[in-house]
């Protein structure tokens, strides 16, 4: 291919004419530029759709998911409720007594006294128990650990730790244990008593306590998880919520919430203040 370029030449310019001692330029004459419509067409190709290339981050594999042992047919939660019902049919078959030794002696455990309280459902099924100063505790870490072996014989422990994420196993094991606990030592017999004689109020939660031989705050939860409706019961230290169970959806209460006038601030709640130094008030308050 060819090229035009403009040839540039030097000359003295006569002098006293213009445009003397400038350069001037001697221009090659061009080919004429054809018209566009005289262009032939191209044919346009067809286009190719090209695949770019992106470094794309791969994901990050996942464990492999905790194995379900002999029940993998179990799905989420089934697990905790066969467990319950196992407890239910055992302490019925060791006619609903409440006394931690009876209990172990009619469902053929045996108790020994320990550095740290375990369970082992064996056989021999054995529990090791520390000695706790509280003897309210005591009764329900009894009950606790026999809710341990209770699971083991019904080959359910690994089915409930499968049943949340592998870091909450442990402390979903430890709830799941502690409600059978609380079916053992206070059983829907007693709790249905004492809701016939005082209904929802402050002094069925006390009746519990006192009969179950457990703690305030293990009869509160009690009387709370029993209730078929939406319930918030809380127990106030001076002006603070130290302690509280409820089954309300749209409750805002919480733990350590100031309320320096309990009156005031829940006028539907049942109320009983407790003989203490520190001004306690047991409260009920219903949906």
């Amino acid at each position: 291919m060819t090229r035009n370029y403009a040839a540039y030449s030097t000359c003295q310019s006569p002098a006293g004419t213009a445009g003397g001692g400038r350069v001037a330029r001697e221009a090659v004459q061009r080919p004429a530029r054809p018209h566009l419509a005289e262009l032939p067409r191209r044919v346009p190709l067809a286009r190719r759709r090209t695949r770019r290339t992106r470094s794309v981050a791969r994901p990050v594999p996942r464990p492999h998911p905790r194995r379900r042992g002999p029940r993998e047919q179990l799905t989420l939660r089934d697990a905790t409720h066969a467990a319950i019902q196992y407890a239910l049919n055992e302490h019925e078959r060791a006619d609903w007594t409440t006394q931690p030794d009876r209990l172990c002696w009619a469902l053929g455990i045996r108790i020994i006294a320990g550095k740290r309280s375990s369970a082992h459902a064996g056989p021999p099924a054995i529990i090791t128990l520390a000695r706790e100063h509280y003897a309210p505790r005591q009764r329900f870490t009894m009950h606790h650990e026999i809710a341990h072996v209770l699971i083991q014989r019904a080959g359910l422990e690994d089915a409930i730790l499968a049943e949340v994420d592998d870091e909450d196993a442990h402390r979903h094991l430890e709830a799941v244990t502690n409600y059978i606990a609380s079916l053992l030592v206070m059983p829907d017999v007693m709790i249905n008593h004492a809701l016939d004689t005082y209904g929802q109020h402050p002094e069925t939660i006390l009746t519990i306590q006192q009969i179950a031989r457990v703690s305030l705050g293990a009869a509160l939860r009690r009387f709370t998880y029993a209730q078929r409706g939406g319930v918030t019961t809380l127990l106030t230290s001076g002006a603070y919520i130290s302690d509280l169970a409820s089954t309300d959806p749209y409750n805002r209460l919480h733990r350590h919430q100031r309320l320096p006038d309990i009156a005031a601030a829940l006028p539907g709640a049942q109320l009983l203040s407790l003989p203490s130094t520190r001004r306690r008030t047991l409260a009920v308050l219903a949906m």
